[in-house]
């Protein structure tokens, strides 16, 4: 990966036109990287992908047509990832204000 499009234009001015990187540029997208990391205890609430989500107690877990609980993809913590990523300006100041469970069929 790159860390900027300086660094991504310099790569491919070796492979191709300085017209062409500048059109290319103009499409690129920022994005967040996972990568998989040893099993370890993880604080409460704290992000993580797979596994069990950190639900308050008595909350139960949606089910989908004929009681199927849904599956549990991932549960990320926006003050950990703003301290990440730096400049996350399209995300919420408060992480309590973003928590929203979305159902997708």
């Amino acid at each position: 990966m790159f860390k900027d499009a300086e660094e991504v234009s310099t790569a491919a001015a070796a492979f191709l036109s300085a017209e062409f990187v500048g059109k290319a540029l103009t499409y690129l997208i920022e994005e967040i990287g996972l990568e998989p990391g040893e099993v370890a205890e993880v604080p409460l609430g704290s992000s993580r992908v797979g596994g069990l989500p950190d639900l308050p107690k008595g909350a139960e877990w949606p089910t989908g047509p004929g009681g199927m609980p849904y599956a549990f993809i991932a549960q990320i913590n926006l003050a950990e990832l703003r301290d990440a990523v730096g400049d996350a300006s399209g995300l919420p100041e408060s992480a309590h204000n973003a928590t929203r469970l979305q159902q997708v069929r």
